[in-house]
């Protein structure tokens, strides 16, 4: 698998203005004065953009801005011009496939207690507006214009969620119109799976599909346990377990790559193959975990771009995340 200077698209439809506050603690139910506040860009299509554009050079890769294009809903507001300026900034205008609609862009605040010893992050995400069926219209008729007949991408990154009104079935809708036997979908979403595997398997092409172990089990009706990622890691057995539920309900599924915090991440596939990445101590304490699994996403598939094998390629992703947990910006690494 290569794809050389060949289309890669991100699908990121629910942006967000992201607002990084450091407190030197947290407490609740009283007034918390931070220390420093950084605005900068949310939204995991967003974060993917962002982390790949720290590793195109360094892989030498044939793929440049506006080859990685971005599309997304950006609302009129403050806080939609200012994301759009910053990621232009990024990628450059024409690398955002943009249908504007009238409103507001939502904004996420990370709260960051420098006082924890790894930095700890509290995340709080703002609603976004509500789609009209006329928003739902344009954003189809933004991705049948840049990929008309014949100019199908090479590979597709479908992630996290869809503002409120969307149907479930417009991330399939938008593979349908972009993709074709030659492209390859990374699902970071657990959004309307099975509306994105049909149309997939309509189209004839590769599914990767790339979760964290709560959502893994959840999305394979699985109880993990009361404890949260950060405390204990998922035991191999329940993945192995939600992995095999999943590539008997989708069969053209061909992988699933796993993230579990900073305990060991998996890549298992269709063909009973299971990878064990055991991630090696950060050289500083974390800073901002924020943004660190759509920067593995980012490092896979760029790195699939390369020609290397897919382990190898979610082991760079790995890294890529476990480096962006050292800065306070989501999704930038060195």
């Amino acid at each position: 698998f290569r794809m050389g200077s060949e289309r890669i698209l991100i699908v990121g439809l629910n942006p967000a203005l992201q607002r990084t506050v450091t407190l030197p603690s947290l407490t609740v139910g009283t007034v918390n004065r931070g220390s420093s506040v950084e605005i900068g860009i949310g939204g995991k299509g967003q974060n993917l953009l962002v982390a790949s554009s720290f590793q195109i050079p360094d892989l030498n890769l044939d793929v440049q801005f506006p080859n990685l294009r971005l599309i997304q809903f950006l609302g009129s507001s403050y806080e939609g011009k200012a994301l759009e300026k910053m990621l232009e900034d990024v990628g450059g205008p024409n690398a955002l496939i943009t249908h504007h609609f009238q409103g507001r862009c939502r904004s996420a605040i990370t709260l960051i207690d420098s006082g924890k010893t790894n930095g700890e992050a509290t995340e709080i995400v703002e609603p976004s507006q509500r789609m009209s069926q006329e928003d739902i219209i344009a954003i189809l008729d933004k991705a049948k214009e840049a990929y008309p007949m014949g100019a199908k991408v090479r590979a597709v990154a479908v992630m996290g969620s869809m503002p409120s009104g969307c149907p479930i079935g417009l991330y399939g809708e938008i593979i349908k119109v972009t993709c074709d036997e030659n492209s390859i979908v990374l699902l970071d979403t657990t959004v309307g799976l099975p509306e994105c595997f049909q149309q997939c398997s309509n189209v004839g092409c590769q599914v990767l599909l790339k979760v964290n172990a709560r959502e893994l089990c959840a999305i394979s009706h699985l109880q993990r346990g009361a404890s949260s990622e950060a405390e204990e890691p998922t035991p191999v057995d329940l993945i192995r377990l939600g992995a095999r539920h999943l590539f008997e309900k989708f069969p053209n599924l061909s992988g699933i790559a796993v993230t579990d915090g900073a305990f060991p991440g998996y890549l298992l596939t269709n063909d009973s193959r299971c990878w064990s990445f055991s991630l090696p101590p950060l050289p500083s304490p974390p800073v901002n975990p924020i943004g660190a699994g759509d920067t593995v996403a980012s490092g896979t598939l760029l790195r699939l771009a390369t020609g290397a094998p897919l382990h190898e390629c979610f082991a760079w992703g790995l890294a890529c995340g476990a480096a962006s947990c050292l800065t306070n910006s989501c999704a930038t690494f060195e």
